[in-house]
């Protein structure tokens, strides 16, 4: 095989790799919860949830967002920010929107299977927070589109209000 043709492979298994890791990151935390303590939990929680496409929403997904509603509910004195993050990739202004509504869907959907509204706030910070800073490739800006599942507090929100400016 030559050097080009194997080049050209490198992508392709780092996209194949980028695109499962995506898929089961959110397991990863699971496996986080049950090895800690609750107050370790919440210094080091972060369920990242991937799921931007065109097309209907799967049953995979509603498991997903299912078992976040189910975490969330073990914690009846917490509450939590859905924070949607978007690519690089568009200007700032509708990025900005696009952040704040995909955060808005997901916490709709999961108030309709059964969330306590008053538990979870969505708040879009647009590109301020990227998994992969400068993305270049399209599992990169994959990884970058998402929503994270975080328990909330004073601080971080003032966090991400700061972010949120800075992006102006």
């Amino acid at each position: 095989m030559c050097i080009k043709h194997k080049a050209g492979s490198v992508p392709k298994t780092i996209g194949v790799v980028a695109s499962v890791m995506a898929m089961l990151a959110w397991r990863g935390v699971k496996a986080q919860e049950f090895a800690t303590e609750e107050t370790s939990i919440q210094q080091k929680f972060g369920w990242d949830f991937y799921w931007f496409v065109f097309g209907p929403i799967s049953e995979e997904i509603y498991e997903q967002l299912d078992e976040m509603i189910e975490f969330i509910s073990r914690f009846p004195n917490e509450t939590f920010l859905i924070v949607g993050h978007t690519d690089e990739r568009g200007s700032q202004i509708y990025n900005k929107m696009l952040s704040q509504k995909r955060a808005e869907y997901i916490r709709n959907i999961m108030i309709q299977r059964g969330a306590d509204p008053k538990k979870i706030s969505p708040i879009g910070v647009a590109y301020a927070e990227p998994r992969f800073p400068k993305a270049k490739t399209e599992p990169e800006h994959t990884m970058n589109r998402r929503i994270t599942l975080e328990f909330s507090s004073k601080k971080r929100v003032k966090e991400l209000q700061k972010k949120i400016r800075r992006l102006k």
